[in-house]
């Protein structure tokens, strides 16, 4: 059967019947399964997203003229993290970006996890749900042959606290250690493996905490309101609209129970706390429990750790994907992709059935090293671990069931940058792929493709299907292995001189483990770098664009931190600054990323210099070199610091307009890169007077 899209039937069982596309929509899927034979894209009666339909025509007229695959040159057949990696022949245009491996320091983020006793928490007020009904529990956990996303987690509605105002009512504020004010709702969904609640966001306090933490758990899970509002400031960048895209995702802890705490910091009144939790996320699958994870047709899968050297350490850049569509929990693979910088960006590559808007992508949980310990072993590898929630979409399009991301946060130490082959492959060509069937543990499947797919015909399933542009995807046959749903997304690899590169990514299929030999499709890499990735990865596409893109400026990252004595926030673009204040100074609380400058002088760009005011111990910057001479000529208690970045002072290379702000009460600046911070700043606090755009600096690398 086609897994994925397919213009007859999904052959699906359920309660012994077979589901048709209408009947997938009528279970909720609609907003995933984007493909053609599902009603969307382009060949398929529906419409598809602005970025897929603009790409399209372009797309399809690359896979009319397949690149042809170069041998990489012996000089880069092994390079390390911190190199440039990619093969050229001569001024030809680049075929191959090597691999690299994560360091994991430095470029660490900080941890979300925070030590929590118990004794600081405050009585959390109780919402209960009794146990999830056996017809509203989703039984397409995994289908033998099936590459759709598996449904995890289904959404429950909470009446309690569908509104800002039933909320209010159930928060009951008590006195906070750092001085604030604090308050707790503990949600319950009886019979869960894990919770996820949907916060509603209207607005959050400036220099305000949320806190998630399982019961019993030493630990919590902690967010800056400024990092929520970041969230949601970018799914409304990018298009997004209505109730999802306000609302931001907690993490899966496990148990059938979360506890979510909402923290202010002192002098900030609890009414800037307007937030709903109008649903839950009730998962039904532990990420640690593989006895969870129902697999269909699983004999047949074959344990990556089962393989040799046959995964080696492509297993390393494979991650399992959960996701948010709605108030649904999806699972899918994605392969982690170096640039020919090897500049540790953690872009990852997955399937646009998986994750095709920027919500969907903000509330996205990655898992590395998630297989078992041992061959066969139903034991989670001791490595196994996740980063924080988060990424970016960068690129998506149906045409080739492509979707690419930025993770918001670096991968953990040990990662791989997997190795991708830009030129593609032709002919008959022996290929594999990892990924992570109906959830579980990851997985090795082995066989050849025949290049790029003229037809869709199959013995089991309709003689044709609706590709929308079947030159845009490789079939493939295995001899080992088969796919399961969930394994949508997962890279496919060809080998060159023992060395495996990244060439496409799960679309589809008929693959069973009753017919493990039927075609499988996966949208074609090439295409989609010629069309858009090379932006990101680097190099010259293989068949370049009538309109160069414009190049991209080095961008640095401007980590933010509230001072909660001072009531001020502190900027700085060194992560060795910003974690020594952290663990230095307790009144400072970690807000994230704020934004991203320039970290060098180049042409046309301006720096930002910063002073400390010895006698109230804030920081004051300035792109003026008048306010900073008369700084420096008549207020000697302002040290000068130096330049901290550097900054355009008109729109230029997408960057955006920098929000300046003066605190009457504090007598210092604050800056924002958000337009619904600064509304809401604006709204909220009349001490902040608006003092217009202070400069232009970028919202993301």
């Amino acid at each position: 059967m086609l897994h994925g899209a397919q213009s007859a039937p999904v052959n699906e069982k359920r309660g012994g019947t077979m589901l048709t596309c209408r009947e997938w929509m009528a279970a909720g899927l609609a907003a995933v399964l984007t493909l053609t034979g599902c009603g969307g894209g382009s060949g398929g009666g529906g419409s598809a997203p602005a970025a897929a339909q603009s790409a399209a025509s372009a797309e399809a007229a690359a896979s009319t003229s397949p690149v042809q695959p170069a041998q990489p040159q012996s000089s880069v057949a092994s390079v390390s993290a911190g190199t440039a990696a990619v093969a050229r022949a001569g001024t030809e245009p680049t075929r191959f970006i090597e691999g690299a491996v994560s360091d994991g320091v430095e470029k660490a983020d900080v941890s979300p996890f925070v030590h929590r006793e118990a004794k600081d928490a405050p009585t959390a007020r109780q919402i209960r749900l009794g146990v999830l009904s056996g017809s509203d529990v989703p039984v397409e956990k995994a289908m033998s042959g099936g590459s759709v996303p598996v449904r995890i987690g289904q959404g429950r509605s909470l009446s309690d606290t569908a509104d800002n105002a039933r909320v209010a009512a159930l928060l009951d504020w008590k006195p906070s250690r750092r001085g604030g004010q604090v308050a707790a709702l503990r949600l319950q969904s009886e019979g869960a493996l894990g919770v996820r609640v949907g916060l509603r966001v209207y607005s959050l306090p400036l220099g305000g905490l949320v806190r998630f933490h399982a019961d019993g758990g030493s630990q919590a899970y902690q967010v800056a309101t400024q990092e929520i509002q970041s969230t949601i400031q970018r799914n409304l960048d990018a298009g997004d609209t209505g109730e999802d895209a306000h609302t931001w995702w907690s993490p899966n802890l496990g148990g059938d129970a979360i506890t979510v705490e909402f923290e202010v910091p002192p002098g900030v009144p609890t009414s800037t706390v307007e937030v709903a939790i109008p649903a839950l996320s009730h998962i039904y699958q532990d990420a640690k429990d593989v006895a969870s994870i129902q697999k269909a047709g699983g004999s047949c899968s074959v344990d990556v750790n089962c393989t040799g050297e046959a995964g080696g350490a492509t297993s390393q850049s494979v991650a399992r994907l959960d996701f948010m569509v709605g108030t649904s929990t999806y699972q899918c693979t994605g392969t982690l992709l170096n640039d020919d910088k090897a500049s540790g960006t953690p872009y990852l590559l997955t399937a646009n059935h998986c994750i095709s808007t920027q919500t969907s992508a903000s509330s996205l949980a990655t898992y590395w090293f998630y297989r078992s310990a041992n061959c066969n072993s139903p034991t989670v590898a001791a490595a196994a671990t996740r980063t924080k929630t988060g990424a970016t979409l960068l690129y998506n399009s149906s045409q080739t069931d492509t979707s690419f991301l930025r993770l918001n946060g670096p991968p953990p130490a040990g990662v791989r940058y997997a190795a991708s082959a830009p030129g593609g492959l032709s002919g008959t060509t022996s290929v594999f792929s990892i990924h992570h069937p109906g959830g579980g543990y990851q997985e090795y499947s082995e066989g050849a493709s025949t290049g790029p797919a003229a037809s869709c015909g199959s013995a089991y399933g309709p003689s044709t299907c609706s590709l929308a542009t079947p030159g845009n995807f490789l079939k493939v046959n295995w001899n080992v292995g088969t796919t399961l749903s969930g394994s949508s997304g997962g890279g496919l690899f060809m080998k060159v001189n023992g060395a495996p590169y990244l060439v496409g990514q799960l679309y589809g299929g008929y693959s069973s483990c009753t017919a493990p030999d039927d075609n499988e499709y996966f949208g074609r890499f090439d295409v989609a770098y010629n069309m858009a990735l090379y932006q990101w990865l680097g190099g010259t596409p293989a068949v370049p664009p009538t309109t160069p893109a414009t190049p991209s400026v080095p961008r640095t990252p401007i980590y933010r931190l509230y001072n909660n004595k001072t009531q001020t926030h502190f900027y700085t673009a060194s992560a060795a600054e910003r974690d020594r204040t952290i663990s230095q100074y307790s009144q400072f609380t970690y807000e994230g990323i704020g934004f991203y400058a320039q970290a060098g002088a180049t042409s046309g760009n301006t720096p930002v210099y910063r002073f400390y005011n010895t006698k109230t111990g804030a920081h004051f910057y300035t792109v003026s070199t008048t306010e900073r001479n008369n700084v420096l000529a008549t207020l000697p208690q302002y040290t000068y610091e130096g330049v901290s970045w550097y900054v355009y002072m008109a729109p230029n290379d997408q960057a955006t307009a920098m929000y300046r702000f003066y605190n009457t009460d504090t007598q210092t600046h604050f800056y924002t890169i958000s337009s619904t911070e600064s509304q809401n700043v604006q709204a909220k606090y009349p001490q902040y007077k608006y003092e217009g755009v202070g400069y232009y600096a970028w919202i993301a690398p």
